[in-house]
C-alpha cells in the first residue's frame, strides 16, 4: 500500500479533510451574493404531469 493510500484512509487526516472542505463551503456560501429571479412560468410546469429542465448557473452547483 502506498503511503498516500495510507495517509488518506487514515480517520484524523480524512476528518481534518472534512472539516476543511465544510468551512471552504460556509466561507463560499456567506461570501456569494444570491439573486432569485421570479419564475411565475415554473409554478404550472410542476402541477402538469409533463418533464420539463431546470437550468442553474454553472458556478452554483456546489451550493444546490
Amino acid at each position: 500500500m502506498g503511503f498516500r493510500k495510507k495517509i488518506l484512509q487514515s480517520d484524523g487526516v480524512r476528518r481534518f479533510l472534512c472539516w476543511l472542505i465544510s468551512v471552504y463551503l460556509r466561507f463560499v456560501y456567506h461570501s456569494s451574493r444570491w439573486d432569485h429571479q421570479e419564475a411565475e412560468f415554473l409554478e404550472p410546469l410542476i402541477a402538469t404531469d409533463e418533464a420539463f429542465v431546470v437550468a442553474l448557473w454553472h458556478n452554483r452547483v456546489v451550493m444546490m
